[in-house]
């Protein structure tokens, strides 16, 4: 059997936000707009942002970022991924 090759991620720039708090969650929500279901679920299940994205609805919590692929769709990360995935760069 031969070993699978190596491949490297495409160099890809994306939009996020962090949900940082209650105020950030409206933000979110108004920006993932009409056209991407989204809402905010309140306690007792603790404030967080449930988004339909491309594997279903997926729930942000504070903490988690929020971001737009490059296809315009939606998917919250949890920071210790986004750390190790994404770098900030310049904003043209």
């Amino acid at each position: 059997m031969s070993e699978p090759k190596t491949y490297r991620k495409k160099p890809v720039h994306v939009k996020a936000k962090k949900l940082t708090d209650r105020v950030s969650m409206l933000d979110i929500v108004e920006w993932i707009g009409e056209n991407h279901h989204s809402h905010i679920q309140h306690p007792p299940e603790a404030y967080a942002v449930r988004i339909e994205t491309l594997e279903g609805i997926m729930t942000a919590r504070i903490g988690d970022y929020v971001v737009r692929g490059v296809a315009g769709e939606f998917y919250p990360v949890k920071p210790k991924i986004f750390a190790a995935t994404y770098e900030a760069v310049d904003n043209d």
